[in-house]
């Protein structure tokens, strides 16, 4: 689909696309998939007319666990969460939005889930140290890395 508006764009316009994505990364899956719930129990209730034209064509978009299983929700281990987001980029998917506070998570959750998946995020991501050179010892007052923490 992605491909397919990418192809239809005019000669020389940059299109680009985003994505929103209901997050969890952490110990507490339960209570992640219980507050999705939750979450579209109460935007149906509520008159979402989008999200009810969506149930409609596709009734398993109000099941959170179809939403997981489809990874338009991604809960899991903050790792894993990082591994499944690639691949939104791989898709073609530009900008991606995390929705971390949802169907009542506890604020406390949603900190810790935010805080988890960036720093899984920044270890699978990171650049890899320069090598040392064989035979050289690190010297903390020229900044060597290895007496830095």
């Amino acid at each position: 689909m992605i491909a397919d508006y990418r192809r239809a764009l005019p000669a020389g316009t940059v299109g680009s696309v985003a994505a929103a994505v209901h997050l969890y990364g952490g110990e507490r899956l339960d209570l992640a998939r219980t507050s999705l719930h939750r979450y579209i129990r109460s935007r149906l209730a509520t008159g979402s007319t989008f999200l009810k034209r969506k149930v409609q064509a596709r009734p398993e978009h109000a099941s959170p666990e179809a939403l997981e299983r489809a990874d338009l929700a991604v809960f899991g281990e903050p790792t894993e969460v990082v591994r499944r987001l690639e691949r939104y980029a791989a898709a073609g998917v530009d900008d991606l939005l995390g929705i971390f506070d949802f169907g009542g998570l506890p604020t406390d959750e949603v900190a810790r889930s935010v805080h988890a998946v960036g720093r899984a995020w920044r270890e699978v991501h990171a650049p890899s140290p320069p090598a040392e050179k064989p035979g050289r010892w690190a010297h903390p007052a020229r900044g060597d890395r290895a007496n830095r923490l």
